[in-house]
């Protein structure tokens, strides 16, 4: 299997604000190299789930997630900076709206099957 890399045009992982291959490239383990790979894939994932929650919901699912989660609607998600937090949580944590059973992310797969997202 192949290790994930770091994306050589991608914000360097030591926070520098340079380029990894203008910094750091060549000076991290591969250990430090793989798990910030991982970390740039993950994020790639958030974007991804972000973009389909606004886009596939309806406003009714939206807001129940939402409020589940603690705020008054999506409208609120929507306008935060980073929405990371919400996200880990409805991937993780979240249960289906109609069931109430855990559907989603690790260890449910029936609300992935029914929205037909693989």
């Amino acid at each position: 299997m192949n290790k994930i890399k770091v994306s050589l045009n991608r914000e360097c992982p030591c926070n520098s604000g340079e380029k990894y291959k203008k910094c750091c490239m060549g000076k991290l383990s591969e250990d430090q190299e793989e798990y910030f790979g991982y970390l740039q894939y993950f994020d790639k994932i958030k974007n991804k789930l972000i973009g389909w929650f606004f886009i596939e919901l309806d406003e009714d699912e939206k807001d129940y997630y939402a409020q589940k989660f603690g705020v008054k609607n999506a409208e609120v998600i929507a306008k935060k900076e980073n929405p990371a937090e919400f996200f880990e949580w409805l991937f993780y944590q979240a249960k289906d709206k109609k069931t109430n059973e855990k559907d989603f992310g690790v260890g449910g797969y029936g609300f992935w099957e029914r929205k037909n997202i693989k």
